[in-house]
């Protein structure tokens, strides 16, 4: 049986209810602020954000066997886009469509090529941005960002692999890059409205790269470089960077990012570019680690709020920060959820009035205020 916790964040007070959801959620992902899709092996789950069910389950998949669901994504409020995947093939991608105010699977089955190891996946416009990294081995595999281009027709979708990958080869690198996250905001800079992506290779850092938008929603690469981290913080060879996410609004050419790592603290970044590229970096805050336990490679944010959480091997604690607008160089978390005999745990964070957290979890130790 799976518990749901309903965390409610934000006003000084925090109230765990729990609800029980009798199905093995592999995934979720929020279509609304009142429309949570869960993904189980072989179905599609729509919860409010109350955690009542809204609608009748979709079962995914009526052509091919042993076909395994495991990741979903909104690709926007009409289409949910579902990864699937045979044991070491290929992942397959289904999509769903909103009809008459229920989503029904659509169109064809379409095959992953190159992207055996999927791990994440962003909407660009009319692409599928992919990660193909193996994001429980952080630095054991080395990763690259695929495009696909994406058609929707009335009846079908296809799928297009573009030319440029994000690899060593793009980056001007001589050796292999451990990619293993990757973020994209559509922003101004000296001007120009383009999408900036931020990349999180596993051993040094930091990686960023444009894209310059043109007629039909194509778009074509435009300038990259390398930060690397561990030249404006203490690392050692253990130290792996696990995930990097945009943080409050961005200003013309300076962004905030959080960065985590797997045994050190995490960290609150400003970036700062000009007309020729990368221009300079601060270090904004640092988030206190939970004891000397590892982050695990599961990075939230929504506005002001960070979710991070940590695991000793056997049990698992997330940790809910709050990022003042003030300056503060530590930040403790606000609030402390303990999760017993789960390494691994499905969450999301959520708005409706104020900000909410849902989580999965077979069993809940203690729910506290810090």
């Amino acid at each position: 049986m799976i518990i749901f916790a309903f965390i409610y964040a934000g006003y000084g007070a925090l109230v765990c209810s729990n609800k029980t959801f009798d199905y093995d959620v592999k995934d979720s992902a929020i279509i609304d602020d009142n429309k949570i899709v869960y993904q189980t092996l072989d179905k599609l789950y729509f919860i409010n954000s109350t955690l009542d069910q809204t609608s009748q389950p979709i079962t995914l998949n009526q052509t091919e066997s042993n076909l395994y669901c495991k990741r979903v994504f909104v690709y926007s409020q009409d289409y949910l886009i579902t990864i699937c995947q045979k044991y070491g093939q290929i992942p397959y991608v289904i999509i769903s469509k909103l009809q008459n105010g229920q989503y029904v699977q659509f169109g064809t089955l379409q095959l992953l090529a190159d992207a055996l190891n999927f791990s994440k996946l962003m909407v660009l416009n009319n692409y599928l941005v992919i990660l193909t990294s193996d994001r429980n081995l952080v630095g054991l595999e080395a990763g690259k960002v695929l495009f696909y281009l994406i058609t929707i027709t009335e009846t079908d979708y296809a799928l297009q692999l573009q030319q440029f990958v994000l690899d060593n080869t793009y980056f001007g690198q001589t050796t292999k890059l451990y990619i293993n996250d990757f973020t994209i905001r559509k922003v101004t800079e000296q001007g120009q409205l383009l999408w900036k992506m931020f990349l999180i290779d596993a051993y040094n850092g930091l990686l960023w790269t444009n894209f310059l938008e043109f007629s039909r929603g194509l778009i074509i690469p435009d300038g990259r470089g390398t930060i690397p981290l561990k030249e404006f913080i203490y690392a050692n060879d253990t130290t792996r960077f696990l995930q990097v996410q945009f943080i409050n609004a961005t200003v013309s050419n300076i962004y905030d990012v959080i960065v985590t790592t797997n045994a050190l603290q995490q960290y609150g970044f400003r970036i700062t570019f000009d007309s020729k590229g990368f221009n300079n970096f601060n270090l904004l805050y640092v988030l206190d680690r939970y004891q000397n336990w590892e982050a695990v490679n599961k990075l939230l944010v929504r506005d002001q709020y960070v979710v991070v959480q940590y695991t000793n091997r056997v049990n698992s604690v997330i940790q809910i920060y709050f990022i003042p607008k003030i300056n503060l160089l530590q930040i403790i978390p606000s609030y402390s959820i303990t999760v017993q005999n789960q390494t691994q745990v499905v969450y999301d964070l959520i708005y409706q009035g104020q900000f909410s957290l849902i989580l999965k979890a077979d069993e809940l130790k203690k729910c506290i205020l810090q």
